[in-house]
């Protein structure tokens, strides 16, 4: 079953909640419909239409509403990641500037003295 058949359906399905499949047979004789629903039969594009029109919509437009949502949290998590890696980078570089503290105490603790590139102790 290809993915716009499949959208079509459940469209189909949403738009049908609540309602009795007599409510179509404007569009699509009853038995029909209940043959489709059940996946017994195809409704092809042209029966695809005339229960689109039966809601006021395109093929298009009914397709869409049977497509999955996208899920809430993609946003969510994209932001809650970057964020994450932030707050990530400004702990290293505080741990980073406390090692190099520790370090330079360390090393004058021990009386080890550094050399500048100009060759400059300090």
């Amino acid at each position: 079953m290809d993915a716009a058949y499949k959208y079509f359906l459940a469209a189909l399905e949403k738009k049908m909640q609540g309602r009795k499949n007599a409510e179509l047979k404007s569009a699509i004789s009853e038995g029909f419909l209940s043959q489709v629903r059940n996946g017994k039969k195809r409704a092809s594009p042209k029966k695809q239409a005339k229960v689109a029109n039966y809601f006021g919509m395109s093929v298009d437009e009914f397709i869409k509403i049977g497509e999955p949502d996208p899920p809430p949290e993609a946003d969510t998590m994209e932001k809650s990641t970057v964020e994450m890696f932030a707050h990530l980078i400004k702990e290293f570089d505080g741990l980073k500037k406390e090692c190099v503290s520790r370090l330079d105490l360390i090393e004058s603790h021990l009386g080890i003295k550094k050399t500048g590139s100009n060759g400059n102790s300090y």
